[in-house]
């Protein structure tokens, strides 16, 4: 029979719960009650345990229906208040179930079961074994699920709005709440869309890390408790004064911050901080920039270079100055004749993990050029070639999945009219959104057209001549 693979991917680190288990049992004397939101699979209600703070001073709470179903579980709570509504065939196995923990078993096997891709040679097959012996793996979930609440008996759990947790009067000095938020905005609605197999809605907003974090956190230093916070990779100055340790791997770097910090400066931690070193552009590679003195022909030479994290970035702000850092998983320079016209971000990893067709551009800037008129527009047709597709997938080729599609380009512009000239005709609008600042959010796709980088400057001249004749 298969070993599952994790049906939460939000996992806290072994480097982060060293560090928390120390700082649990440092202030346990003063605190001795802890609230942890955003719970996830449970593993810093587990630290907490370890640490020596008893289960029943335990309050986790969360909005995703896997950590509702194991707190429902582990607080004694029953599965049928969750009020899930099954697929009828779901349902039928469902109500063969003789018990909560075979009934929490039930929902977890399903949830697993909506996980794996069709599209997928192996895990179709995984799929078809489970599917085939699904109440056999459901007696294995409740072994698991039984060990599990031997550890966790006792602590308490709900569903609730991290907004609400942060200003909830019981937690006052004698508390510790933690928060380790998802990293983008979304993350439980894609983990865990399980289309008509299963349905369920805790009627409460998810979490925006960008849109959220600093009010949210602001708030939370004004309440009584000693509030624990996870940042991702980017900290700025402000936050810097709250931070009690950084934990770094390769160019990755995460912040805690607490919401105390005066009262955490003899944790013995709190002397080992270190900051991301800034950005070295030392070693970029200096490429003569398109300017007006150079003339755009049919038989010029397109090219598109691979390049590092540092060099896009710092050709980035020199187009345009100090945007903010941005993070892709492919860099590009664009080149016309050697001279450097564009430089952009793309992110390919739904493609490949099959859940999209189009590959996404982050960020994309241009030279700007006073005799040809919208340049990003030469970008954009650059984008939509049949030759960005062979490009792309050269740099794609280590990923171990070849059976993806990659079909076109979608983006994003941010404009206070509700249109984008640049796209026209070039891509399909799917979206417009109108954001709180007035901007009008919009997404658009297209397929790749069947021209190569070539052709798309010919085209884009051809489009220019035309113009001038109006």
């Amino acid at each position: 029979m298969q070993q599952l693979d994790k049906i939460f991917y939000g996992i806290t680190p072994s480097e982060h719960r060293k560090i928390l288990r120390s700082l649990f049992e440092n202030e346990i004397k003063n605190r001795p009650n802890i609230a942890i939101t955003t719970c996830g699979e449970f593993h810093l209600v587990k630290t907490a345990i370890e640490a020596g703070i008893k289960p029943t001073n335990i309050y986790a709470s969360d909005i995703s229906l896997y950590s509702s179903v194991l707190g429902y579980f582990f607080s004694g709570k029953k599965m049928a208040s969750l009020k899930i509504k099954l697929r009828e065939d779901y349902q039928e196995l469902y109500d063969k179930q003789i018990d909560e923990v075979h009934r929490a078993s039930c929902i977890l096997i399903i949830m697993k079961l909506q996980q794996f891709k069709e599209k997928v040679y192996y895990e179709a097959q995984i799929k078809k074994e489970i599917n085939d012996n699904k109440q056999e793996y459901i007696d294995r979930m409740v072994k698991r699920l039984e060990k599990s609440k031997e550890v966790f008996k006792g602590i308490h759990y709900e569903i609730k709005d991290l907004r609400d947790e942060l200003v909830n009067e019981k937690y006052d000095k004698k508390w510790i709440l933690t928060c380790d938020p998802p990293m983008y905005s979304g993350d439980y609605q894609k983990m865990f869309d399980f289309g008509d197999a299963l349905v369920w809605d805790n009627g409460i907003k998810e979490f925006d890390l960008k849109e959220e974090y600093k009010n949210l956190f602001n708030l939370s230093r004004k309440q009584k408790y000693l509030g624990l916070w996870l940042k991702y990779k980017e900290l700025d100055e402000m936050e810097q004064k709250y931070v009690f340790y950084v934990i770094e791997s390769k160019k990755k770097y995460d912040y805690w911050l607490t919401t105390k910090p005066q009262e955490l400066k003899q944790f013995i931690y709190n002397n080992l901080i270190k900051y991301k070193k800034p950005d070295d552009f030392s070693g970029v590679k200096r490429f003569k920039l398109l300017n007006d003195e150079d003339e755009l022909k049919p038989t010029s030479e397109v090219r598109f270079v691979n390049v590092d994290r540092d060099t896009a970035l710092y050709y980035r702000d020199l187009l345009v100055h100090r945007l903010g850092t941005v993070g892709a998983e492919h860099y590009f320079l664009i080149l016309i004749d050697g001279k450097l016209f564009s430089v952009v971000g793309i992110n390919t990893g739904d493609v490949t993990k099959l859940r999209a067709t189009r590959a996404y551009q982050i960020f994309g800037m241009t030279v700007v050029l006073n005799k040809y008129r919208k340049t990003t527009r030469l970008m954009m047709y650059f984008l939509t070639s049949i030759e960005l597709k062979k490009v792309l997938i050269r740099v794609m080729s280590n990923n171990k999945n070849r059976i993806y599609d990659l079909a076109g380009i979608k983006s994003t512009s941010f404009t206070r009219f509700g249109r984008d000239k640049t796209n026209a005709n070039l891509l399909k609008k799917v979206s417009k959104e109108k954001q709180k600042d007035g901007l009008y959010k919009i997404q658009y796709e297209s397929d790749f057209y069947h021209r190569n980088f070539q052709q798309s400057l010919s085209a884009y001249l051809e489009e220019q001549k035309n113009d001038q004749k109006k």
